[in-house]
């Protein structure tokens, strides 16, 4: 399948603090979050960003979406600066963030009704990923009805059906158990080998950023810098018995050592 070649993101020289109320009651003091970041993320790549907790990677996803302001430096989109959300990007949350008195089918079309689709065409839409996702036959079901694993399908589904160019995913797997994550690993990849959208995917998880990156983004304690970029050279698609393949150790080995662990 061809790829039409479209803009990546850029950043540049960025930065970001935040302040907070002193530990001793005293007033508030800075948190220097992000220091100096500069990066590119190609178009149509799978790239994961991972390193220590507080380091700045969910504060650098959140700057991508334009949910978040930069103190210095800029991010742009081919030519564009981002100043603000945008249609091109779609953001999945590790807390689900599902509407809870809404149907599945609700939910996945709930985007959709915001940019006044049709409802025929919105639902249709919804039920074409609702399959895509695995959860055909739960299109009625309510949130609190579906286990976790569900429910991240329901948030996968509902960013996918915006059909953005920019996929950013903010450890959606992280309060998933080790089974459900691993097929959510495999149910990502399998829907991102599709169109392979450019995706930002968040992580804790060493052996899951190589599983599914083309290129990982390892930062370093706060403020958060870039400590190294590995490119991934395993083939695609993605097989687990890659996972024994000489390549992922290596790859695996290299980012620990990169965290100092």
């Amino acid at each position: 399948m061809a790829i039409e070649q479209e803009p990546g993101i850029r950043i540049e020289g960025l930065s970001k603090r935040f302040f907070r109320p002193a530990a001793d009651g005293s007033g508030t003091e800075m948190l220097h979050v992000l220091d100096r970041i500069e990066l590119e993320v190609r178009p149509h790549e799978f790239m994961s960003l991972i390193g220590p907790s507080g380091c700045g990677k969910t504060t650098l996803l959140r700057m991508i979406a334009g949910l978040a302001r930069a103190d210095e430096g800029s991010l742009r989109i081919g030519s564009e600066a981002i100043t603000g959300p945008g249609p091109e990007r779609a953001m999945v949350f590790q807390d689900f963030a599902l509407l809870p008195w809404a149907s599945v089918l609700d939910n996945v079309a709930f985007g959709l009704k915001l940019r006044r689709v049709r409802r025929t065409e919105r639902e249709a839409t919804a039920l074409d990923l609702i399959r895509a996702v695995g959860l055909e036959g739960f299109e009625k079901a309510l949130p609190r009805q579906l286990s976790g694993g569900m429910q991240q399908r329901v948030g996968l589904a509902r960013a996918l059906a915006m059909d953005p160019r920019f996929l950013l995913l903010d450890e959606p797997f992280g309060a998933l158990d080790e089974i459900s994550r691993r097929v959510m690993q495999d149910e990502l990849i399998r829907i991102w080998e599709s169109d392979k959208k450019t995706a930002v995917f968040v992580t804790h998880s060493v052996d899951e950023a190589v599983f599914l990156s083309d290129r990982i983004v390892i930062m370093s304690s706060r403020p958060g810098r870039i400590a190294d970029i590995v490119e991934v050279g395993l083939p695609r698609p993605r097989t687990r018995d890659m996972e024994q393949d000489r390549i992922f150790i290596e790859i695996r080995a290299r980012i620990w050592q990169a965290l100092g662990l």
